[in-house]
């Protein structure tokens, strides 16, 4: 993101892309609450969105979908409850 020079810096690591540290609380920032994620961390969404494992809610009924089968459409995952009665209709 800013090119800047890994030699001799501390970085991380997230979804195999390497970060300068100046960047950390940017990129780790839950999409829901936006507070910085510490320990795990939940990736979803095919924009690649940051979430606390208790954050990433249903978004028909607010579901948590930390650890569930969810389905995705436009900014949002959906519990399969609410994707059987469709996205937009609950």
């Amino acid at each position: 993101k800013c090119h800047t020079p890994l030699q001799n810096t501390d970085y991380f690591v997230l979804a195999d892309q390497i970060f300068c540290l100046s960047h950390r609380d940017e990129i780790m920032s839950c999409h829901t609450c936006g507070k910085h994620i510490d320990g795990e961390v939940l990736i979803a969404l095919e924009a690649k969105r940051y979430f606390h494992t208790g954050c990433f809610g249903c978004s028909g009924c607010g579901r948590d979908l930390g650890k569930a089968v969810f389905y995705e459409k436009g900014d949002g995952g959906w519990c399969e409850s609410c994707w059987v009665v469709g996205p937009g209709k609950v």
